[in-house]
């Protein structure tokens, strides 16, 4: 049997092992939920991640740059959620010792 013939005949072993691992593996069962209100979409998981953020880093600014996204997006989607949901999801406060982030 030369080189090449056992490379394809490791690669077809390791090919049979990747799908029966596969196949043995259960199921995983995920949905994504957005609520919408006229054009906007009022809270999906974007802005729940987003929220989640500013939880833990207390700040837009430091939750825009956890999730890569600029500042201005990042207060963009928290103004579109709190004027499309019943009561603001967030409340502003003046940050910094000089007030401002």
């Amino acid at each position: 049997m030369g080189l090449s013939a056992s490379c394809m005949l490791s690669r077809m072993a390791k090919s049979v092992k990747e799908s029966r691992d596969f196949l043995s593996r259960q199921p995983e069962v995920r949905f994504r939920m957005c609520i919408r209100q006229a054009d906007a979409v009022a809270i999906g998981p974007g802005k729940i991640d987003l929220l989640e953020a500013v939880h833990e880093h207390g700040s837009i600014l430091a939750a825009a740059r956890s999730l890569g996204m600029s500042y201005r997006r990042a207060w963009l989607l928290i103004d579109e959620l709190n004027r499309t949901l019943k009561a603001p999801a967030t409340s502003s406060e003046t940050g910094g010792s000089a007030g401002g982030g």
